[in-house]
């Protein structure tokens, strides 16, 4: 999930944290829930946390990691980068993000479901 009272690519009080992680049925659907308190988030991109989540801006962002990878499994469900190639990261993403879990093999997609305003 992604936290920001403005654009964290102007170097505002953003951050990103990490939300839920799911391997969606054959059906291609799943269920994601998640809680964020007001304060310091786990394992920040930024380091700046929620600090009011009545004026924070908040987007969920779906981050596909391709099919399952049996032994990248645990990582593509609970980190950025579990299972994805180097290259299909997003080139304005902090080196944090770009380090949180193990490479693989798959090509990973960013889905932007829902932005949720003050």
């Amino acid at each position: 999930m992604y936290a920001r009272r403005h654009s964290w690519q102007h170097g505002r009080q953003a951050d990103v944290t990490y939300g839920d992680g799911i391997v969606a049925g054959g059906s291609g659907k799943g269920t994601l829930s998640g809680h964020i308190r007001v304060g310091t988030l786990a394992n920040p991109w930024f380091g700046n946390g929620l600090q009011s989540a009545r004026d924070a801006e908040i987007h969920l962002v779906v981050n596909d990691h391709g099919p399952v990878v049996t032994y990248l499994l645990g990582d593509m469900l609970h980190t950025y980068r579990g299972g994805c190639t180097d290259e299909s990261l997003p080139l304005p993403f902090p080196d944090t993000a770009k380090s949180d879990g193990p490479a693989g093999p798959n090509t990973c997609l960013l889905y932007q479901d829902a932005v949720f305003q003050p």
